[in-house]
Order: structure tokens, then C-alpha cells, then sequence
């Protein structure tokens, strides 16, 4: 143990006395702009090899976790009728009038006429933010609406269909709700029209 301790004492820097040694200028030296070149291609085929994966679970993700979202808050529009025995209805609104734009901002709100208009005495509960801007969205209905029974108002049932980044995209979902008012995901055989 001493002599060990003697040996660090007197050369602590054990390296420099190997300062003419190949390896140890080589060490000192660096990388070599050759040596940074290749090791940037090499980077650069590997994530252009990545990026159109990489693309495309973002395409399906997106599209799943919007349909996954609105599901949620579909149940909660459901519990929220039965619980407070009101009718709930979910659209996008211009001004306060229900459209057919599901492109927009999505509204949920209590809806005591059944008119599909939210007026000033009728409560807001949510507002959906509208879907990623090049992505499509639909209903084929103006509006939805839960009664207090729990089920939707009249032949409203239909898919919400969401289409990230063309009409046609392989990544599309749609999110079916029955007349019972119950939904569920689907994945297979969605177009947005």
C-alpha cells in the first residue's frame, strides 16, 4: 500500500510521461473534420431512415387521442343530463347558432329548448378546441344532443370521423355513438367525406 501511495507522490500526472506516445497526441488532438463529416451522415441517413415512421405514428396518434378525448366527454355530457335531468348538447357554434363546421371550436352546453342555439340563460360546460389545422373532422349531423333518459334526441346518432392530413389517410378513427348514447372507437374502414 505504501509503495503505491509512493508512486502516485511522485508522478501524479502518470500520463505525461507518455506525452511522445502515438495515443496520446491522437487523444489530445481531437476529432478531425473527417472524422465530423461521417459522423453526421451517418446521423442524418439514419433519421431520414426514422422520419417517415416517425410521421406517420404521429398522423395516429393524433387522430386516437382527439376521438379518445372527445369519448370522454361524451360520457360526461351523458352523466351530466341524467344526473341534472337537462338536455346537453355538443356542436360548433357561429355566433350561438349550431353549424355544420366541425372544423371549428366544438361547444357543450345545456340546451332547455332542445333548439340546438345556446341562449344567454343556457350554462356552458366545455369548449373543445377545434381539430389540428390540416386535419378533417365531421358528423354527419348538425348537432348532438344526450336527454335526460341518457339517450341522444331524435335520429342523431352517426361516426365523428377524424382524417389527419387528407380525406383518405389510412390513420383515420372514427368515434361511433349509438341512439342509446353510448360510443365507442373504431379504426377500420374510415373516410372522411
Amino acid at each position: 500500500m505504501l509503495n503505491l501511495f509512493a508512486c502516485i507522490v511522485s508522478n501524479p500526472h502518470p500520463h505525461q510521461s507518455d506525452a511522445n506516445s502515438p495515443l496520446y497526441r491522437r487523444l489530445q488532438k481531437g476529432f478531425n473534420l473527417l472524422d465530423l463529416l461521417i459522423v453526421v451522415a451517418i446521423v442524418a441517413i439514419t433519421a431520414g431512415m426514422g422520419l417517415p415512421s416517425l410521421t406517420s405514428l404521429l398522423s395516429e396518434s393524433r387522430a386516437h387521442h382527439y376521438l379518445s378525448s372527445l369519448s370522454r366527454d361524451l360520457i360526461y355530457m351523458r352523466s351530466y343530463a341524467v344526473n341534472y335531468g337537462v338536455d346537453v348538447t355538443i356542436c360548433p357554434l357561429k355566433g350561438a347558432q349550431c353549424v355544420n363546421d366541425w372544423q371549428r371550436d366544438i361547444h357543450i352546453f345545456i340546451d332547455k329548448d332542445r333548439n340546438r342555439a345556446r341562449n344567454s340563460d343556457e350554462k356552458l360546460l366545455k369548449v373543445i378546441d377545434a381539430p389540428t389545422k390540416g386535419d378533417h373532422f365531421n358528423y354527419p349531423r348538425i348537432g348532438l344532443t344526450f336527454r335526460p333518459d341518457g339517450s341522444i334526441n331524435g335520429f342523431q346518432s352517426g361516426t365523428f370521423r377524424y382524417c389527419p392530413d387528407t380525406k383518405d389517410s389510412v390513420f383515420s378513427a372514427g368515434l361511433v355513438v349509438n341512439q342509446a348514447g353510448r360510443s365507442r372507437i373504431k379504426t377500420k374502414k374510415i373516410k372522411c367525406k
